[in-house]
Formats: C-alpha cells, sequence, structure tokens
C-alpha cells in the first residue's frame, strides 16, 4: 500500500472517529439529560450544555474581556459518553463475533473506563457527578454492578448495531463538501467548551 493511500485512509479513520465521538456524545447527553429529570423532576444541565452563565463570565478571572453570549449556549454534548462510545469501538469491536464476548468484554472495559474516569473528575473538578453508593455491589460509590450490566448492553448494541450504521452513513455523505468542515468545527466547539468546563470556569456546571 502506497504512502498516499495510507495517508488517505487514515484521513478518513480521523473524521469517521471524529463523526463516531460526535454522535455518541449527542446520544449520551441525551440519555443522562432524560434520565436526570426522571430521577429529579426538573431538567439539569449537563455536559458542555449550558445554562445560565454567560460565556465572558469564564474568563473574568484570566483578564479576557468578556464575550456576549445567549443565556443557553455551548453544546447539546457529554464528552465521556463521546469517549465511552470510542473506546467501545477501538477495543471491544473485536469481538463482534460473539454477543456474549462483546457484553463481558464491554462490561469489563468500560467499568474500568468509569473508575478511571470518577477519579479523574474528583482530581480536576474536586466534586462528583455521580454515586453508587446505595446500589448493590458497589466500590466506594464510583461503580456498581446495575453499571456494569449497562455497559455490557450498549457494548452489544453498539458494536452489533449502532456503529456498523454509523460507519454506513460516514461512507454515504463523507464526499459532501462541507462534511468535513462542519466536523471539525465541532470539535473545535468541543475543545473551547471543555476549556471553559475544565480550565477557565470549573463551577459552571453543578454536580449531581
Amino acid at each position: 500500500m502506497g504512502d498516499s493511500m495510507k495517508h488517505k485512509l487514515s484521513k478518513d479513520i480521523f473524521y469517521r472517529y471524529l463523526l463516531y465521538f460526535a454522535v455518541f456524545a449527542f446520544v449520551g447527553w441525551v440519555f443522562e439529560t432524560v434520565a436526570v429529570y426522571f430521577d429529579t423532576g426538573h431538567w439539569q444541565a449537563r455536559g458542555f450544555f449550558f445554562i445560565g452563565p454567560r460565556l465572558g463570565l469564564a474568563f473574568q478571572e484570566h483578564s479576557i474581556k468578556p464575550l456576549e453570549a445567549f443565556h443557553f449556549w455551548g453544546l447539546p454534548a457529554i464528552e465521556m459518553y463521546g469517549i465511552g462510545g470510542l473506546l467501545i469501538v477501538i477495543l471491544i469491536k473485536r469481538y463482534q463475533h460473539s454477543f456474549w464476548k462483546t457484553y463481558i468484554a464491554s462490561a469489563i472495559y468500560m467499568t474500568i473506563f468509569e473508575l478511571l474516569t470518577s477519579y479523574w473528575v474528583e482530581a480536576i473538578l474536586h466534586t462528583k457527578y455521580w454515586d453508587y453508593s446505595k446500589d448493590f455491589l458497589n466500590f466506594q460509590g464510583r461503580i456498581c454492578l446495575r453499571s456494569s450490566i449497562a455497559w455490557g448492553i450498549l457494548g452489544v448494541f453498539v458494536v452489533h448495531f449502532f456503529e456498523p450504521w454509523l460507519y454506513k452513513m460516514d461512507e454515504k455523505y463523507k464526499h459532501l463538501k462541507y462534511y468535513r468542515l462542519f466536523l471539525i468545527i465541532f470539535g473545535l466547539l468541543m475543545i473551547l467548551c471543555a476549556l471553559v468546563k475544565y480550565v477557565f470556569y470549573q463551577n459552571i456546571m453543578p454536580a449531581s
């Protein structure tokens, strides 16, 4: 395989994974927003969708001129679902020949991912966004049996149904003129939102 062909394939994979990340992050945002509503009885800002604080407030402490923004701003996306979905595709797709192997691998790998993510969130934001302390067979409230079972089911759905559909969508639309530009803009907006949430304005999101 020539260098030009390898370069093209690497670019195709990059944009395909960027699409996967965007879709998984959005679907995760929808799922978590609805789940939190049914659990608490009211809507909450989740992920990178911010309600209330204007963008300028996030930069005031850093001597950057405040920027005007809408009361609702950001992106309807939760980055951890995007990363988790990508990990399922990259790490677990190899087991797609068996539903049971897909399920077990997803339950194990993604439970580890959730555990490590909980430590990372506490280290960076000094707060918790979930707590399984009241669930059966939990570890430090960070992971639990119920969550692991759900990860296994999600892995089967992603590997055997959702990812193949996303692959077809990418193959169908990747030749459109502004398709990849749209994905790049999305990626840049995600970076901006991440800087606001994790660097400039760490209190922008309420803990669950």
